[in-house]
């Protein structure tokens, strides 16, 4: 492939534009998943900036590996680029109400319940 630039991301369409990240759909090697880039604050200083912006992406990476520890219904962690302060999720749809593991048939609000799981603390057995 003389000349051709590899790129394992393939951009297809914003999905939303907020204050602290801009969400995009498209593709990472071939695979339909979600791109999340954290915007740089220019009222803070760039220092405690780019130190913030480290520590809550590897929250959020840690929240989803629990979560995919725990077999909860949860996207995949594909990719962290700290430099460039982004995170690829794979694509999930199951924004819905659903039974969720352990609920023995009542629904719960699947989100919410991910949150508490991802945020709890460890326990030990």
């Amino acid at each position: 492939m003389s000349g051709v630039p590899y790129r394992p991301w393939s951009f297809e369409m914003k999905v939303h534009e907020g204050a602290e990240a801009t969400v995009s759909k498209g593709e990472w090697l071939g695979k339909p998943a979600i791109l999340k880039v954290r915007k740089p604050k220019g009222y803070r200083n760039p220092d405690l900036d780019s130190r913030l912006t480290k520590s809550r992406m590897a929250v959020e990476a840690r929240a989803l590996s629990r979560l995919q520890r725990a077999n909860f219904p949860s996207p995949s962690l594909l990719y962290v680029d700290q430099q460039d302060s982004s995170i690829i999720i794979s694509e999930m749809v199951i924004w819905k109400r659903a039974p969720c593991p352990g609920s023995e048939g009542l629904f719960v609000d699947c989100m919410k319940m991910a949150c508490h799981m991802a945020t709890s603390p460890r326990t030990t057995s």
